[in-house]
């Protein structure tokens, strides 16, 4: 079966933010991405609307700024600002080769979301421990420039195969590597999470990482689900 890796990152929609403001804080994300090297980082393009097509895309933060402006939401020639601008990079018009970077920024209403997804493609390899412990880095390294309150690295396809993903705000799963903000963690009981059934829980930024195993999760090693089903069920998702 494919495996499916993917960052996940949740943030607050902040009422008073400006589309400057947005961009601003958004665009060091690219240039953090950008050092990690062309397998975390390859040659994106922005999709076209021209069929088949699609554009390299030159990285500047002006270019960046006018691209990101673009994905207002609109309804006919109506604009509704306070639901953010999203904006979509990939590397390949073929979703099983694609690396590609999700954004949605500036969000302004409090019943949805700032998010940011990092895909890779279809059985990336995150088997050997150096690209699982770059992967790692990447994920904390996110954390303080996107601020979220939750924030996993996911295998979708483990995720599809278990449980639908979104849960009243919270996540339904307790994934490979996972970040809780102090706010999400105040859902839990304090002596739940000194016994919880993870590797690893360590105090980061304004939360904790939550480590599950030593590995990514392999979707095809019942173990490895009964584990994730585990620590489900202890925290109550």
């Amino acid at each position: 079966m494919q495996q499916e890796h993917s960052l996940i990152f949740w943030a607050r929609a902040k009422a008073d933010e400006t589309f400057d403001e947005a961009a601003e804080k958004a665009y060091p994300l690219m240039q953090l991405l950008m050092t990690k090297g062309e397998d975390f980082f390859p040659k994106y393009k922005v999709p076209s609307r021209a069929k088949n097509k699609d554009l390299p895309f030159e990285w500047t933060f002006e270019n960046f700024k006018k691209v990101l402006r673009k994905g207002s939401n609109r309804e006919g020639k109506v604009e509704f600002l306070d639901l953010g601008y999203s904006v979509i990079f990939a590397s390949s018009l073929q979703s099983k080769d694609q690396t590609s970077i999700k954004l949605r920024v500036g969000t302004q209403h409090s019943r949805f979301s700032n998010t940011m997804i990092v895909k890779f493609p279809d059985n990336s390899s995150l088997s050997s421990k150096e690209q699982a412990n770059r992967l790692e880095q990447l994920f904390k390294d996110c954390i303080p420039l996107f601020d979220p309150y939750w924030a996993a690295i996911v295998n979708l396809t483990n995720r599809r195969i278990l449980n639908p993903y979104d849960n009243g705000g919270l996540s339904a799963f307790v994934h490979w590597l996972n970040y809780w903000n102090s706010e999400y963690f105040q859902e839990f009981i304090e002596n739940k999470i000194n016994d919880a059934p993870v590797l690893s829980m360590t105090e980061w930024q304004d939360g904790y990482l939550i480590k599950l195993q030593e590995n990514p999760i392999d979707s095809e090693n019942p173990a490895e689900l009964e584990a994730q089903r585990a620590a489900k069920e202890y925290f109550g998702l």
